[in-house]
C-alpha cells in the first residue's frame, strides 16, 4: 500500500527523503546535509528536554 502511495506521487530514494526531511530540492549535496543535521540536532534537543521534564515531574510526584 506504502509503495503504490510512493508510487503515486512518485516518490523514491532521495526525493522521498527531501519530501520527509522537508529539505529544498534546489540545495547543493553538502547544505541539504547541513540542513538535515541541524533539524536533527534540534529533533534530539526537544527529545532531550521532553525527556527531563518527564523525569522532573516524576521525582516531584
Amino acid at each position: 500500500m506504502l509503495l503504490l502511495l510512493m508510487e503515486e506521487r512518485g516518490l523514491f530514494g532521495i526525493d522521498y527523503i527531501e519530501s520527509k526531511a522537508q529539505l529544498d530540492q534546489t540545495l547543493s549535496g553538502e547544505q541539504k546535509v547541513k540542513d538535515l543535521l541541524e533539524k536533527t540536532e534540534k529533533w534530539g534537543w526537544d527529545q532531550i528536554k521532553d525527556f527531563g521534564a518527564r523525569v522532573v515531574l516524576e521525582m516531584l510526584k
